[in-house]
């Protein structure tokens, strides 16, 4: 018994040392202007960001004092059942990225 809690014990922390290694990440905070905001980045650092949906887009900027940024683009328009993908390079290497979440949006059935 006192193996498993030992082993348990050590998964949970190696859970929260990954969690807290920081690694860049990225999360779309709102459609509409779509907004991406990012951090774990370092202090400064002049990143390329871009954006998927129907069409690719592309924008240069530089991450804040704590290398983190918000970034609002219009004109970029994602549909009910659209589709995203974010990401952002670093010229140190650092990079993240993610996708929107599989929708399902079949056809409405008649009546």
């Amino acid at each position: 018994m006192r193996v498993i809690w030992v082993i348990a014990l050590g998964l949970a922390l190696s859970a929260a040392a990954t969690a807290a290694s920081g690694r860049p990440a990225l999360r779309v905070t709102d459609l509409q202007p779509f907004t991406v905001h990012g951090w774990r980045f370092d202090s400064g650092e002049h990143l390329r960001i871009i954006i998927v949906t129907k069409r690719r887009v592309e924008r240069t900027l530089d991450a804040g004092s704590r290398g983190a940024f918000t970034l609002k683009v219009r004109g970029v328009s994602v549909g009910r059942c659209g589709q995203y993908s974010v990401r952002a390079y670093g010229p140190s290497g650092l990079r993240a990225g993610i996708k929107s979440p599989p929708q399902s949006c079949a056809v409405p059935l008649a009546p």
